[in-house]
């Protein structure tokens, strides 16, 4: 798979092919909609990953560590067969508290 231009057309460091890649590039865009929302990542507090081969485990806890040291949300960490889009290798869902509604 070829690199895609991100939301701004700019080519990433990282191919989407990649899981490094396609995780990096998943916590940038749920970034630019909590921001949309008047929140960011750090009001996350719970994501359910969803993973297609579990050696990603360990590489997905250090690139979490590096977005949200080591006050990251409540997760649960799921291998799975496949996703919808064969060329994805992960999916994360999340849940955030924004303000104090």
């Amino acid at each position: 798979m070829a690199r895609r231009p991100d939301r701004d057309g700019r080519r990433s460091g990282k191919s989407l092919a990649d899981f490094e890649g396609q995780t990096r590039q998943i916590f940038k865009l749920l970034n630019a909609t909590l921001e949309k929302a008047g929140g960011k990542l750090g009001d996350m507090v719970q994501m359910t990953v969803f993973i297609t081969d579990v050696r990603y485990g360990d590489r997905l806890t250090q690139i979490r560590r590096e977005i949200f040291g080591d006050n990251f949300p409540g997760s649960a960490l799921i291998t799975i067969t496949g996703l919808a889009n064969p060329d994805a290798k992960i999916e994360i869902q999340g849940v955030a508290v924004i303000g104090s509604r």
